[in-house]
């Protein structure tokens, strides 16, 4: 990746090999119109070179957890915040919105997820507890914002008891019932994930 990419977009084809071409072709032509430099972008096929995209896909988490490992380490107060959100809209201005709140808020931030869904999420790194108390408060407004969208605040690793913590409040009552009359159906004696709902 150029030093100076501001992102990347990952796309896995599966298929033919004539109608993955087709398609790869398509996919450079569209990056290209929309300022992809094709002499830096990639194109692999074959199990191994398939294998080294997947380890570079799983790069940035991986490198958000390692800093803030680092940063719990010099204050246990400091815990991973990503968001779990999902909206449905255009993705290229809702990215620009949350680096502009990040920038705004002087917050460090890793932004990526699932393009098509409109589900990202955003890795904050703060180094201070004072950023990390930021953070949770930008998360918050977050929160609200999506709801006000139609969004999904939690959408594929559920709440635990940092995200119940965080968002308890910025939940309407009628999301904490429904997720009280999910609980009561499949978990009546109440005995899993104590502590990890809304309620």
């Amino acid at each position: 990746v150029a030093s100076d990419a501001d992102g990347a977009v990952y796309v896995e084809l599966h298929g033919t090999e004539d109608g993955i071409e087709e398609i790869a072709e398509c996919l450079m032509e569209l990056a290209a119109e929309h300022g992809s430099d094709p002499d830096t972008a990639w194109a692999v096929s074959g199990s191994s070179e398939v294998e080294k995209l997947h380890a570079f896909r799983h790069a940035a988490p991986e490198t958000c957890n390692l800093f803030i490992e680092e940063a719990h380490r010099r204050d246990p107060r400091i815990t991973k915040l990503g968001t779990d959100m999902q909206v449905k809209g255009e993705l290229c201005g809702q990215v620009s919105a949350y680096r502009r709140d990040l920038e705004e808020a002087n917050l460090k931030g890793c932004i990526f997820g699932h393009g098509l869904e409109g589900h990202l999420h955003i890795n904050l790194l703060p180094e201070t507890c004072e950023a990390y108390e930021a953070g949770i408060r930008l998360f918050q407004t977050w929160a609200l914002q999506v709801q006000e969208q139609s969004g999904t605040v939690l959408s594929e690793h559920g709440a635990g008891k940092l995200k119940s913590r965080i968002f308890r409040d910025c939940l309407g009552e009628a999301y904490r019932e429904e997720n009280q009359r999910l609980k009561d159906a499949y978990d009546p004696e109440a005995r899993f994930n104590r502590g990890n709902r809304f309620t």
